[in-house]
């Protein structure tokens, strides 16, 4: 993952009151980088809007939405088998 602007991955790092490996930590983060940058080049952009999306897109989150997402998860799992 690139990410231009290490002081601020930093900040919210320190900010971030959820688990950073759990559901919406830098996994997801991850993820949503690779979307964005399948988006950008498919539209031949550049732009570092991706770039603070990923990093910020979760980065207020609240312990309620975490458990609220996990559990969708796991019921659309259960639903596929």
């Amino acid at each position: 993952m690139k990410i231009n602007n290490t002081n601020l991955l930093d900040f919210i790092k320190k900010q971030f009151k959820l688990d950073l490996n759990g559901y919406h930590g830098i996994h997801n983060w991850e993820r949503v980088y690779e979307n964005t940058q399948i988006v950008a080049q498919h539209y031949n952009i550049t732009s570092e809007v991706f770039e603070l999306f990923l990093i910020l897109h979760d980065s207020k989150i609240s312990m309620l939405t975490e458990i609220l997402d996990e559990l969708d998860e796991q019921k659309s799992n259960k639903n596929k088998g």
